[in-house]
């Protein structure tokens, strides 16, 4: 990897750049608890949306007017904010629906080109998302598990004062639930940690827990740097290289890296530093530290990561979108999944920590963000899954937090995309064979007697359930739901898909409801997980 020793040894001497990675989560939730869409903070009663769908030609001519609003907002941000030049996008699913660029890619060069969506920029902390998809990974390739504490696989420690607690994990680790402090004891000028993980491993054994781990979060590029040389010493080879081969490869991402050669920094926006006016940032190494901040990225190639993420859903429900892909191979769908759920949850239940999002609810939809902050380069990250929508913003400067673009865009897209999506929800669907399904029936398991009462409502076209056990002591009622009918997979369940949060609140669950024809022509109906019998419709 190339470094810029010359003008390092210029700023070296400034004790503003003792640490290269600044992202500050804190100023994330501030941002987006003013943003007007998204209110005062969580609902407190259940909400609901519409589900995404494929968009239609007339859909999309029906989102530019919305487009060109976010288009103008950010426009205006980026004016009001001085700094030199930005690339920002909007995601739907698996389509990277606008972006554009704004200002320039450097201020001394005439020539050089607006930025766009393929400019590079450095992504800073936005890094920790891949470290996160390949830990994931080598979980699903059966090489590690994510409770596993990190010492099982190389020879770390650190002083501890809660002597109960087992060593730190990799979940802890992804998260930000280790316990240890934020930056690694490498004594290093804007973050240059270039020592050998032996080296670091002697340092950070004189170093204490600042809190035990699972407290509550506290950020730490130093836990995702020993995150990433935990992963090299399981894969045995380097951290940028499996990286790149296991993560970037398969999701296309062909324009981002670590490694800055001369075609990559010739592709690059030049980052200035907010302190110094007009003085070009040093692409410097960070060293041990790489796997937290050393990445560099484009709003296209960031636009293949929101689409992998929106290649599976995070609902309990699949959505009506039939071609969505199952995605490169990179997690699998359980584990993608699982890393887009906190693992912690603040008292007030509008901010969390996952792996590694930032979680924010603003009371109709959690977003799921990630922020990054280097030296001469900004970045943000907001994906909204249940509406598979993502904003990202790429800043060549270090003088703002680009969360305020992607909040721009996002409150000036969203009121007008949610109306078209609405618009273009699917009308209720039934089997042909509803009619059929109507009918009494009759069950037995000693010394009860199941009776399952199906009805239509002709008017709502809702399937009705009514199950009773006739038992010795009398009538018992037993289960007493609406249908819902899911056409992906072909299947009933009970309570419709807006009604599972209050199902939830009140200690409901979702129950399936199957309905077979058996050799004899004659209707069944089981509710598997809550009556382990079959019933038979009666003549």
């Amino acid at each position: 990897m190339s470094r810029f020793a010359s003008v390092f040894l210029l700023i070296a001497g400034c004790s503003m750049f003792a640490e290269a990675l600044r992202h500050d989560p804190r100023k994330t939730l501030n941002a987006l608890r003013n943003a007007p869409f998204f209110g005062s903070g969580p609902s407190s009663g259940c909400t609901s949306h519409p589900v995404p769908v494929p968009l239609t030609a007339a859909a999309l001519s029906q989102l530019q007017p919305a487009l060109a609003k976010a288009d103008a907002a950010v426009n205006a941000a980026f004016t009001k904010s001085g700094v030199p030049g930005i690339a920002v996008g909007i995601v739907y699913n698996q389509t990277l629906l606008w972006s554009k660029g704004y200002g320039v890619t450097n201020l001394v060069n005439q020539s050089a080109p607006t930025p766009d969506s393929n400019t590079l920029y450095r992504i800073g902390s936005l890094s920790k998302i891949f470290a996160d998809l390949a830990t994931l990974q080598l979980r699903d390739r059966g090489m590690i598990e994510l409770d596993d504490p990190i010492a099982k696989y190389v020879d770390f420690s650190m002083q501890n004062p809660w002597p109960l607690e087992k060593g730190i994990t990799f979940r802890q680790l992804g998260s930000h639930m280790a316990g240890i402090p934020r930056s690694s004891p490498c004594n290093a000028i804007i973050g240059m940690c270039n020592f050998t993980t032996d080296d670091m491993f002697a340092r950070f054994a004189a170093e204490a827990y600042i809190q035990p781990p699972n407290i509550q979060p506290s950020y730490s590029n130093a836990g995702f740097a020993l995150l990433g040389h935990t992963l090299e010493a399981v894969v045995g080879e380097p951290y940028a290289d499996y990286v790149v081969a296991n993560v970037l490869k398969p999701l296309g991402m062909t324009s981002s890296g670590f490694d800055y050669t001369p075609d990559v920094v010739a592709r690059m926006a030049t980052g200035y530093i907010n302190s110094l006016p007009n003085a070009p940032a040093p692409l410097y190494d960070l060293g041990w530290e790489a796997p937290a901040g050393q990445m560099y990225s484009s709003v296209t190639d960031l636009a293949k990561l929101a689409s992998f993420m929106f290649s599976v859903d995070v609902t309990p429900y699949d959505t009506l979108d039939q071609a969505t892909p199952a995605g490169p191979d990179v997690v699998n769908r359980t584990s993608l999944r699982e890393g887009m759920l906190p693992t912690w949850v603040n008292d007030q239940g509008n901010a969390g920590f996952g792996l590694p999002w930032e979680m924010y609810n603003g009371g109709n939809f959690w977003l799921l963000t990630k922020g990054g902050d280097v030296l001469g380069y900004t970045a943000s990250f907001v994906t909204v899954p249940a509406a598979k929508l993502a904003f990202i913003a790429l800043s060549g400067s270090d003088a703002v937090d680009p969360i305020q673009f992607t909040t721009t865009a996002l409150n000036a897209f969203m009121p007008a995309f949610e109306a078209v999506l609405t618009e273009l929800q699917p009308a209720p669907a039934l089997p042909s064979y509803v009619s059929e399904l109507v009918a009494v029936y009759k069950g037995n398991v000693d010394p009860f007697t199941p009776i399952a009462n199906v009805t239509l409502n002709s008017q709502t076209g809702v399937l009705h359930l009514e199950l009773t056990l006739i038992a010795p002591f009398g009538l018992f009622p037993y289960l007493n739901a609406d249908l819902s009918y899911d056409p992906v997979r072909q299947v009933f369940m009970t309570d419709a898909p807006a009604d599972t949060c209050q199902s939830n609140q009140e200690g409901g669950s979702i129950q399936y409801v199957n309905f077979v024809r058996n050799s004899d022509g004659v209707w069944t109906v089981s509710v598997p997980g809550l009556l382990w019998v079959t019933m038979t419709q009666s003549p």
